[in-house]
């Protein structure tokens, strides 16, 4: 099919489609389709009109970027879209957070003041360890219903909730409540 069948078909589906094709895009777009089968051409036209339609333009107008971003998008494989779904990051790039009591919130590690851990760390990093377990542990059993039930609770009112105590609390007791 020559240059000038395929930029008279590709004007006109854009203009039944209510949009206007400059010429430098049209040039792109009719260059694009001269290798494809003629059969096909109404395919992949369709296919670049609803990409450009769904750019959201702010004029009828399209421009050769409309087109280019159009074109790149059809002609994107099926495993090239399923990369962008899954992205595996080393282990020491994963962001480390901390739950701060006093904001009863999590948050980064170097926000916190405290370094990130390494492979070869001194001494003190494995207590530091052990106390973030427990304060892990400590937050999300005090956050449990069991523990904190809300006023649309499963408890019934006839029975009780437990209370929580921390264990500097229980050092100083003598009483078995």
């Amino acid at each position: 099919m020559s240059l000038a069948k395929i930029k008279n078909n590709v004007s006109m589906s854009f203009r039944l489609s209510g949009l206007n094709i400059k010429g430098d895009a049209l040039n792109y777009l009719a260059d694009l389709l001269s290798p494809v089968e003629p059969s096909e051409h109404n395919q992949w036209i369709e296919r670049i009109i609803d990409l450009i339609l769904k750019q959201g333009l702010t004029s009828p107008l399209v421009d050769l970027k409309h087109v280019e971003a159009a074109a790149l998008e059809c002609g994107r494989t099926k495993t090239e879209e399923a990369d962008t779904f899954f992205n595996v990051i080393s282990a020491y790039d994963v962001p480390h957070y901390v739950y701060v009591p006093d904001r009863k919130k999590y948050i980064l590690s170097s926000a916190a003041g405290i370094a990130n851990p390494s492979i070869y760390s001194d001494a003190d990093t494995k207590g530091a360890m052990f106390r973030e377990r427990y304060t892990k542990i400590q937050q999300r059993t005090a956050r449990h219903e069991l523990f904190s039930p809300s006023t649309g609770s499963i408890l019934s009112t006839t029975e009780t909730s437990v209370k929580f105590k921390m264990i500097p609390e229980w050092a100083g007791s003598t009483s078995q409540s």
